[in-house]
């Protein structure tokens, strides 16, 4: 999403890049030898404070969210089930949105980026559209909460993808809880369509460790996943008006993006490879039209690490 268009949805559904951490004397976390895969034990048999406000809030799809929610037993399963606790808590901050542009009537505009072969063609038909309806804005077309949409299959994907990342991938050894749920657990980095991204790049990097030169380093298994992905997707100075956020099967075949598009790609596959990193990015520059969105890694114990 384009980060003016960003600021109206962010006062609609109170969006965060990552959510708060979870309150420390609501999980008791147990750092397991040598890999630092920890044990969540519930410190109480009382809900965690805000799921049940959370799960009130679903109204018709609480019972999805529930069922989400016990897929994970937490004496068998309690990391899987203290994550979900985390992410069903803050779900009511994320979702789908569909953006478009509308004139000054509110109607929404069709804008033929097709038609935008450069950057003389853009600024012709963009002076006559605004011509024709006067003054053109972002607004939202469609907002999807995740609190009412989304279905336990969805979520235990989720969950089940990042904690198999955390335990599997031989660079996670100093990984945490607190940043396990801010920086890798999310499951949307922007306002994307939902796809299956997660299990996508968890699998497409599968095996690179035998590629890494230290493969316990997770600078090192960051920047080969950054030059990977970096291919994928062109950046197309057209794609600036198409302000909806696109998922990862978007990208793919659309393989055209706007600077966003591609700073969400590579944080997409360094979650989805337990990579703590965030999203980063400046509404706009000093001396030049335009902004900038990059992703920054949140490794813990040392300094914040940019591309």
């Amino acid at each position: 999403m384009a980060i003016a268009a960003r600021c109206r949805l962010t006062l609609l559904l109170g969006l965060s890049t990552v959510g708060a951490a979870l309150p420390a004397q609501e999980t008791a976390i147990e750092p397991l030898p040598e890999r630092g895969t920890l044990r969540a034990t519930p410190a109480s048999a009382s809900r965690p404070t805000g799921l049940d406000r959370v799960l009130i809030a679903a109204r018709a799809n609480r019972l999805e969210l529930e069922a989400a929610l016990n897929h994970f037993a937490p004496a068998q399963r309690p990391l899987e089930h203290a994550a979900m606790e985390w992410l069903l808590i803050h779900l009511d901050r994320h979702g789908h949105a569909q953006m478009g542009w509308f004139d000054e009537a509110g109607r929404q505009v069709e804008i033929p980026l097709e038609a935008f072969e450069s950057e003389t063609q853009r600024a012709a038909i963009w002076a006559e559209l605004e011509r024709e309806r006067g003054r053109l804005r972002p607004g939202v077309v469609r907002l999807d909460g995740d609190l009412l949409s989304l279905r336990e299959e969805e979520l235990v994907q989720q969950v089940e993808f990042a904690v198999r990342a955390w335990r599997e991938r031989p660079w996670t050894a100093g990984l945490d809880f607190e940043t396990f749920c801010e920086a890798v657990l999310p499951h949307r980095v922007g306002d994307e369509a939902l796809d299956d991204w997660r299990r996508v790049l968890f699998e497409t990097f599968v095996g690179l460790e035998d590629r890494l030169d230290h493969p316990r380093d997770p600078v090192e298994a960051a920047a080969w996943i950054r030059r990977s992905v970096q291919s994928w997707v062109q950046l197309e100075p057209a794609y600036s008006y198409h302000l909806t956020d696109q998922s990862l099967s978007e990208m793919l075949s659309s393989k055209r993006g706007r600077v966003e598009d591609l700073a969400h790609l590579e944080l997409m596959a360094l979650r989805a490879n337990a990579i703590p990193a965030v999203l980063e990015y400046t509404p706009a520059w000093a001396a030049r039209r335009g902004n900038f969105a990059w992703t920054r890694l949140m490794i813990p114990g040392e300094a914040t690490v940019a591309p």
